[in-house]
């Protein structure tokens, strides 16, 4: 396998999840493995979206409960702060999950 490899199929991947279909031209999907797989990855991105409707229901319930009680060391979830917070830590475990998988196959592929 190349070292690109992982990056090709790392794209494959994440396109069929987000239902696209579309590889790059180094990967062979017509294979039993790929082709199963790339369904489960189809599916999973089709399906877990309507799965995140019941959390949503959930996170309604949660918030219709009585405030608890405010102390020094309690972060209130409104304002800037705590907005700025949560989407700073949701971007970068993005970041973490996914860019050093996409980077080792270019970083191989020029250092060869």
């Amino acid at each position: 396998m190349r070292a690109h490899g992982l990056a090709e199929l790392i794209y494959a991947y994440t396109s069929n999840t987000n239902s696209n279909g579309s590889a790059m031209a180094g990967v062979n999907g017509a294979t039993d493995f790929h082709n199963l797989l790339m369904v489960v990855a189809m599916l999973a991105g089709r399906y877990l979206p309507m799965v995140m409707v019941c959390v949503l229901a959930l996170a309604g319930g949660l918030a219709r409960h009585q405030q608890g009680v405010v102390t020094v060391g309690t972060l209130r979830a409104q304002g800037v702060n705590f907005v700025a917070l949560a989407t700073g830590a949701a971007v970068i475990l993005a970041l973490l999950n996914f860019l050093p998988a996409l980077s080792l196959g270019t970083i191989a592929d020029g250092l060869l």
